[in-house]
């Protein structure tokens, strides 16, 4: 089989880095929970990894469908619905809930519910 292409390479690659960069910005909460700046970055970083994460991987999903040809049917159907379950699920549906949790910890006191 063929490498692939770069640009669907590097899509590939997108998704992952951006939710290892989600994470990694998790953690440091864990470890100093008093911290407004850990608490900042906690809440703050996935407004903008969880679209670029959430998009790169819906556009790996689809751009695998060609490679998927010859697989059972449903696992082309369960690899198609990341695409809408990224796209339509995550501005719905997670997209207000972190931008919510990133407005409550830039207030003032930064507690969020």
């Amino acid at each position: 089989e063929p490498p692939p292409q770069s640009g669907q390479f590097r899509c590939v690659c997108a998704g992952p880095s951006r939710w290892s960069l989600t994470e990694v910005c998790r953690y440091p909460m864990f470890l100093a929970p008093s911290s407004r700046a850990a608490r900042l970055v906690r809440f703050v970083t996935p407004v903008a990894t969880f679209p670029l994460g959430a998009g790169a991987e819906a556009w790996a999903a689809y751009l695998s469908l060609d490679a998927l040809a010859t697989r059972p049917i449903w696992l082309r159907v369960a690899v198609a619905l990341i695409v809408p379950t990224n796209v339509l699920g995550g501005a719905a549906w997670a997209m207000p809930g972190l931008v919510k949790k990133a407005r409550q910890a830039l207030r003032k006191g930064g507690k969020v519910a």
